[in-house]
């Protein structure tokens, strides 16, 4: 379907269904049947899903605050992404890091001219 692969260029830009509908050259209500009839679910729902796969490999690669990958996959908002991230997965997205994430936060490293001690 060429509106998914539209959409999933620009998933952490703010794209509408009425914005997949014109991509796609035809009305909201077909694209909500052809969405139905060839994904099995709506344009919207398509769409979180998408964002939220995003956030998840985010969350899982990178050390990204919450924050920037919510902007990153498209959710807006840290509030977004945990409200959509547990519906979809029964954990936050802090949790989620901590059980799967390959990347730890970087830490500031001491200074060179400061001896450790020990």
């Amino acid at each position: 379907m060429r509106v998914t692969s539209w959409a999933s260029e620009r998933i952490a830009e703010p794209v509408s269904v009425a914005d997949l509908a014109e991509v796609g050259a035809v009305s909201v209500a077909s694209l909500h049947r052809a969405f139905r009839a060839e994904l099995g679910t709506t344009p919207l729902a398509w769409l979180t899903a998408q964002r939220v796969d995003r956030a998840r490999e985010l969350l899982e690669q990178t050390a990204m605050p919450v924050e920037a990958v919510a902007r990153a996959s498209g959710l807006g908002s840290a509030a977004n992404l945990r409200r959509r991230f547990r519906e979809a997965s029964g954990a936050t997205p802090t949790q989620h890091r901590r059980q799967f994430g390959t990347t730890t936060p970087t830490r500031a490293q001491p200074s060179a001219g400061r001896q450790a001690t020990g």
